[in-house]
């Protein structure tokens, strides 16, 4: 089992030191920032992220009618909110019944670490940083970055070399036994307060870590929420920001295809019906409606000198012309009229496939086969012949 441990340097929440486990044995720890992490941690780890604790509230509240959701949340804000100086409505509260405690970070503040991490591989869970150190007695840690103290109840705070007397002066105020603590630094150089200095204890703070892995403790006061996010797709397809580029284009084709050919065709039939009207008109000034094209085609050429026919009659002439309109495309660079075949035969450079695609459906709409078997692809485009077949008669 892969396992990793962030805690971060500072309030800034940027810098950071990344630890890996495995079996429950230090691998390797890494002093990156958190642009970095994602290059750093393994897709398959269970990553614990410790706050600092300072960033947290808490409060013990003994839940015993088993209230939930908002009515347990209203209860809690009912017992602190006098006590605490933030908009209670700007807080995010999470409950833990093994510990009959509340603990509360501000909103905005969570939902911005939760963006970061949101978009990363793995499976999360944010915890305060005192509870590192579990429950069984208080503990207070120095480090290079500065202090954390837990309680046996499971409250905490942590913060900065400089704020640990004025943090002391508050815990003698409230009578709270001193001689308890048992105290620790992650080196000898670290600077510890003078009451601790003869009591402290050299521990490495990894080896709080392998503890706190060995012991399998575990927290309801997981801050972390996993949402759904394109960049966590991304993430978890392995999806290149080329690849997501070509996928957006394609779901965009997916979509806009339809609505294009919809639009292409009632283009073509609007244009077929003008140039038919027009070829009639031509022939007969008097013309006024077109009903049936084909038998009103029949109707004007008898009228027409044989003589003037050659060896194709008129009527396939009139009945050709009608679909010229349709191939005025610049990728048609030759076109070919066989009358006594009854063919037009297209040489064709540079056809985009969606192109290709709306002409077929076009031409075929109006009973006309379309033979693509001389048309080569490449680079999605087509390049060849496309021999297109009608029956006038």
């Amino acid at each position: 089992m892969r396992n990793s441990i962030i805690h971060f340097h500072d309030l800034d929440l940027v810098s950071l030191d990344l630890y890996h486990y495995e079996h429950n044995a230090l691998v390797k720890n890494l002093a990156i920032d958190l642009v970095q992490l994602q290059s750093h941690l393994p897709e398959d780890s269970k990553c614990i992220v410790f706050l600092p604790s300072q960033l947290f509230g808490s409060h013990h509240f003994n839940n015993e009618l088993g209230l939930k959701n908002e009515a347990l949340q209203a209860n809690i804000v009912n017992a602190i909110e006098d006590s605490i100086i933030s908009d209670v409505s700007a807080l995010h509260f999470v409950y833990d019944p093994s510990l009959s405690m509340a603990a509360w970070i501000d909103a905005s503040l969570l939902a911005d670490i939760n963006k970061d991490f949101n978009a990363l591989k793995g499976e999360f869970t944010f915890l305060p940083e005192h509870l590192l150190f579990g429950l069984d007695q208080p503990t207070v840690l120095f480090n290079t970055n500065g202090f954390c103290l837990a309680c046996a109840d499971g409250s905490g705070f942590s913060g900065d070399h400089g704020s640990f007397q004025q943090f002391y002066a508050s815990l003698e105020e409230s009578k709270f036994d001193l001689a308890l603590i048992n105290s620790f630094a992650t080196a000898d150089n670290i600077p510890v307060p003078e009451i601790f200095e003869a009591s402290k204890k050299i521990q490495a703070l990894s080896q709080f870590h392998i503890n706190f892995l060995s012991s399998h403790r575990t927290y309801d006061l997981n801050f972390f929420k996993r949402q759904f996010s394109l960049d966590y797709l991304k993430s978890q397809m392995n999806i290149t920001k080329r690849d997501f580029t070509l996928f957006a284009a394609a779901c965009i084709t997916i979509f806009i295809a339809p609505l294009l050919s919809n639009y292409l065709l009632q283009s073509y039939a609007s244009s077929y019906n003008e140039q038919t009207v027009q070829i009639f008109k031509q022939l007969n000034p008097s013309f006024k409606k077109l009903v049936n094209a084909k038998s009103q085609i029949d109707e004007l050429s008898k009228n027409i000198p044989e003589e003037t026919m050659g060896a194709v009659s008129s009527a396939d002439e009139l009945y050709l012309l009608t679909y010229l309109d349709k191939l005025n495309d610049p990728a048609f660079k030759i076109i070919e009229i066989d009358l006594t075949q009854q063919t037009i035969t297209l040489s064709i450079e540079s056809l985009s496939k969606l192109k290709l695609a709306v002409i077929q459906e076009a031409l075929t709409q109006y009973s006309l086969a379309v033979d693509d078997s001389g048309l080569i692809e490449n680079d999605n485009s087509f390049f060849g012949s496309l021999i297109i077949r009608y029956n006038s008669g």
